[in-house]
């Protein structure tokens, strides 16, 4: 469980920093979350200074905040306003973006990254559907063999050669992350006409 601190200082200057990065034991339930972010407040002696925290939209995550209220006035640290929940942006997007994956039948169907190459049709008509199962079925192929890893690396110029990524449907931000490799690596991809002919029967 990682915990960041954000506050403005007495120079009004921005300052952020990592105050945990604490292992969880048993359940992530809002109690157990709430112990652990308890005593690491209490370890920097800030319980009191605390005004909000940012969380993901997780049910769990909404106890721990109430938890930590009860436990902070039961020691008597705050007597103003309680602390807030500010719901994590980046999340309600993340949320939104698979929502319309999944609208538009375009969401990655498996929890992990493949490691068998299998051929999949695609319906040319169906643009971006088509593209997004031909960048995932090249991502896999890649992937599924060391001998193919290797060559598509030794195809690309530079110092940084790169491989695809493929997108898993519980990973944050993992379809974008594999267009933008995709992109990144395009030329590469364009030199590769061999790589499949020679290696798809016999790996």
């Amino acid at each position: 469980m990682a915990i960041t601190g954000y506050f403005i200082d007495l120079n009004w200057d921005y300052r952020e920093f990592l105050l945990g990065f604490e292992p969880l034991e048993g359940t992530h339930s809002g109690e157990n979350l709430c112990s652990v972010l308890l005593k690491r407040l209490q370890d920097y002696n800030i319980t009191h200074r605390i005004l909000a925290i940012t969380t993901d939209n997780a049910s769990n995550n909404q106890t721990l905040i109430d938890r930590l209220n009860d436990e902070i006035e039961t020691l008597a640290e705050v007597t103003g306003a309680p602390v807030v929940r500010v719901p994590c942006i980046a999340h309600v997007i993340q949320l939104s973006l698979k929502g319309l994956l999944v609208h538009m039948k375009l969401e990655p169907s498996n929890e992990s990254a493949e490691r068998e190459f299998k051929p999949r049709p695609t319906d040319g008509n169906k643009d971006i559907l088509a593209t997004l199962n031909k960048v995932r079925a090249f991502a896999v192929f890649v992937n599924a063999s060391s001998q193919r890893r290797d060559a598509f690396l030794k195809l690309q110029s530079g110092d940084t050669a790169l491989v695809p990524i493929q997108d898993v449907k519980t990973r944050w931000n993992s379809t974008f992350l594999m267009l933008r490799r995709a992109k990144r690596i395009r030329s590469a991809r364009t030199e590769k006409s061999g790589l499949e002919t020679s290696n798809a029967t016999s790996s």
